[in-house]
């Protein structure tokens, strides 16, 4: 749909307690200061041409707990536009914008067990803690600083966290025991070092674990063989060491994705890696590995089905959240010690 909403077209409506014209080609003509008659709960404007600043009447507002304006051309500063809501959010979604500033205030505005995406945008600073939310995506940001406290104040409630492809850095903290409920963990694409914490084996509930593309160094710790329900591990891209532990094959049985690739592994291939059912990217390609592939890695029958392309791999959760559709994609190539795998 396209045309033009005016300030006349919200003059009667002062019942209105739901908005939703998301993925519509609408020009808004509204003036600054203009006050609406009505008093939103839920405010949907997703891929609409709102920008570049964010509208000003939303701080007329005082009922909003849902509030979407994803993809919506904003350019705007955000660290001002916080300080001035006069509500609390228990879903927000800034994603796919171009917003600048430090979000410093976001906790003021988030309300406890909130879904927060504020993904794809122009963010620095430090990471706006403390936050009490359920969801938190902060991925394809310039986020910097350390996460060092992250799991003390912020992740008790926290299912799924996206911190990926920003430039935080130092080592991750030891304390993911206070993190029981997390699901999917993405730190990847970050300046991250040291060991990968033992702690992380207490997350039992675990399905995506991405740490690719740091500077994490040592061994992997044999505490991940708790993590039985994974079904994403990307350690790519890192200066991991030693073998490749033979409990991955044993305990893991629910991977479709292990990668493993760039790293400093050594040793032999074990062949308890031919016990993983439902593999369909296993990628241990540029490593120090010494054997060859085992024969049985051909038998693997998740790779081998008809109409598998193996290029994204995702699984989500629409019972516990049926406002946002949890996705985890992810793009890999299949190699085995340099050689691309081809299975048909």
């Amino acid at each position: 749909m396209n045309g033009t909403i005016s300030e006349i077209s919200f003059l009667n409506l002062t019942e209105l307690r739901y908005l939703d014209i998301s993925s519509n080609a609408f020009v808004f003509n509204l003036s600054l200061n203009w006050t609406p008659p009505f008093q939103l709960d839920t405010l949907i404007m997703s891929s609409c041409k709102l920008g570049p600043s964010f509208p000003q009447w939303l701080r007329t507002q005082r009922r909003i707990s849902h509030l979407d304006i994803s993809n919506a051309g904003i350019g705007d500063d955000i660290s001002s536009w916080f300080e001035k809501l006069p509500f609390k959010l228990n879903y927000l979604n800034i994603s796919h914008n171009q917003i600048t500033g430090e979000a410093h205030k976001l906790p003021s505005v988030v309300g406890n067990s909130a879904t927060v995406d504020m993904s794809s945008n122009c963010l620095h600073g430090s990471l706006p803690l403390p936050l009490n939310a359920r969801i938190l995506n902060l991925s394809k940001n310039l986020f910097s600083g350390t996460i060092s406290n992250l799991c003390s104040i912020a992740c008790q409630r926290l299912f799924y966290l996206d911190l990926s492809d920003n430039c935080l850095s130092g080592e991750i903290p030891d304390c993911w025991m206070m993190c029981k409920e997390l699901n999917i963990l993405n730190l990847a694409s970050n300046n991250f070092s040291g060991r990968i914490p033992a702690s992380l084996g207490s997350l039992v509930f675990i399905q995506t674990l991405n740490l690719r593309n740091n500077s994490f160094s040592g061994e992997l710790p044999p505490s991940l063989a708790n993590c039985t329900q994974l079904e994403i591990l990307d350690l790519g891209e890192n200066r991991l060491s030693g073998n490749i532990p033979s409990w991955i094959g044993e305990n893991l049985s629910s991977l479709v994705v292990l990668r493993l690739r760039s790293n400093y592994l050594d040793g032999t291939l074990p062949l308890v890696l031919c016990h993983l059912p439902h593999v369909q990217i296993l990628d241990l390609s540029h490593n120090n590995i010494s054997d060859d592939i085992p024969h049985c890695f051909s038998n693997f029958s998740a790779m081998s089905k008809n109409g598998s392309t193996y290029e994204f791999i995702g699984h989500s959760n629409r019972r516990t959240f049926p406002f946002f559709i949890i996705s985890y994609y992810d793009s890999v190539r299949v190699v085995l010690k340099g050689m691309e795998l081809d299975e048909t």
